[in-house]
C-alpha cells in the first residue's frame, strides 16, 4: 500500500513558516516508520515554497533524515489534491 503523509503539523510541529526551528512529532515518526519497515510506500508530502517559490527540497531532506523518518519520495512546493 501507499501512504502519503503532509509534514508541517503532522510529522513535525511548526510555528509559522519556521521550518529551521520545527520540531519531529516523534510518535507519527515512528508509525511511519513501522509502516515503511511493513513494506508499504512512503511518500511525504509538503507545500514547503509554493508560495515563495523557494526550493526548500534539499533542506527538508536532510530535516527528515536528521528526525530518522523512513520514506521513499519527497515532493515540496505543491500540495497533492484529490
Amino acid at each position: 500500500m501507499v501512504y502519503c503523509f503532509d509534514l508541517d503539523g503532522t510529522l513535525c510541529n511548526i510555528d509559522g513558516n519556521n521550518y529551521i526551528d520545527s520540531t519531529p512529532k516523534k510518535e507519527r515518526i515512528e508509525i511511519v516508520n513501522d509502516l515503511c519497515e511493513d513494506g508499504h510506500t512512503i511518500l511525504i508530502d509538503t507545500a514547503r515554497g509554493c508560495v515563495s517559490g523557494k526550493n526548500y527540497f534539499f533542506f527538508t531532506m536532510d530535516q527528515l533524515k536528521s528526525w530518522v523518518v523512513k520514506f521513499h519520495a519527497l515532493r515540496t512546493g505543491v500540495k497533492l489534491v484529490l
